[in-house]
């Protein structure tokens, strides 16, 4: 059974933010975004800089064991009112297997 104290959450690195781009254009992950073809690194690029200026999101990578198995995101972070948007990405599908 996983032990909590497995997981961990920490920014994204400049080392994983390719392994990132793999994941949102991995075809188990590709049907779920807004996208309907691949995202082009360009593209990723802005979205990872967009979200590390804008205080109303954050975007976490998530590692189990010390590996990185996925990305957590809150968006429309409301301070005031205590809400916000999140999103779950799990991109190491053969551990849940």
């Amino acid at each position: 059974m996983a032990d909590i104290n497995d997981y961990k959450l920490e920014n994204l690195g400049q080392e994983h933010k390719s392994l990132v781009l793999e994941w949102r254009n991995a075809g188990h992950i590709s049907p779920f975004m807004n996208h309907a073809e691949p995202i082009p690194l360009d593209e990723h690029y802005r979205w990872l800089n967009s979200a590390e200026k804008d205080a109303s999101k954050l975007v976490k990578l998530c590692f189990y064991q010390e590996q990185p198995i996925g990305l957590v995101q809150f968006s429309q972070i409301n301070l005031t009112n205590q809400t916000c948007e999140w999103g779950i990405e799990i991109n190491n599908i053969p551990m849940w297997y």
